[in-house]
């Protein structure tokens, strides 16, 4: 697992917004010709000192610097998005299986990692596929009830009275197709 506090400690010398230390780093550089040594009188004169802004934190530990290691891709912005995310993701984790604890009144050592819920929702998986399985059932059943039912109206039609040998030989076959299930249409 990341170990996000480490990440963000030394993704901190990145933020643009956070204090820097306010010192100053002496650099000291001779540009004397090759001809004056450094045991010549005038060596010196050409001494000269600048000084460059650490690059560090304010109030860090150890020596001041001015450089860092090159961030490059991704950016400072783009790598503290990625901490929140991953934080929000943690504690909606810790969220979720602080609920489902709750509500399956089962007691997880507060140390378990969320490895105490996944039994717990292997189980609740479990019921709801077999769940799914006869609701599936119940349903297949309602519609070879509601099948029949539409065959006998069919054939029901086809021995009236008033109906004539076309008409009767429509309804036998209309009731003899949605028997069979040739009515559907299949998908090729």
């Amino acid at each position: 697992m990341i170990d996000l506090e480490a990440l963000k400690s030394r993704l901190a010398n990145y933020d643009p917004a956070a204090p820097k230390c306010p010192l100053q780093i002496a650099r000291f550089v001779n540009y004397a010709p090759d001809h004056i040594t450094s045991l010549d009188a005038e060596y010196h004169d050409y001494d000269e000192t600048t000084y460059v802004p650490c690059c560090r934190l304010e109030g860090h530990e150890g020596e001041c610097q001015n450089g860092r290691q090159v961030m490059g891709w991704p950016d400072f912005e783009t790598v503290s998005q990625l901490i929140a995310e991953v934080e929000r993701l943690r504690e909606r984790d810790d969220n979720f299986c602080d609920d489902f604890r709750r509500v399956t009144s089962e007691a997880c050592a507060p140390d378990e990692l969320h490895c105490s819920c996944v039994p717990h929702l292997r189980a609740q998986v479990a019921e709801l596929q077999a769940l799914g399985v006869s609701l599936h059932k119940a349903a297949d059943a309602g519609a070879q009830a509601e099948r029949a039912a539409v065959v006998a109206w069919l054939r029901d039609c086809a021995l009236d009275p008033e109906t004539t040998g076309a008409e009767m030989r429509l309804f036998q076959n209309q009731a003899t197709t949605i028997e069979r299930g040739e009515h559907r249409k299949e998908k090729e």
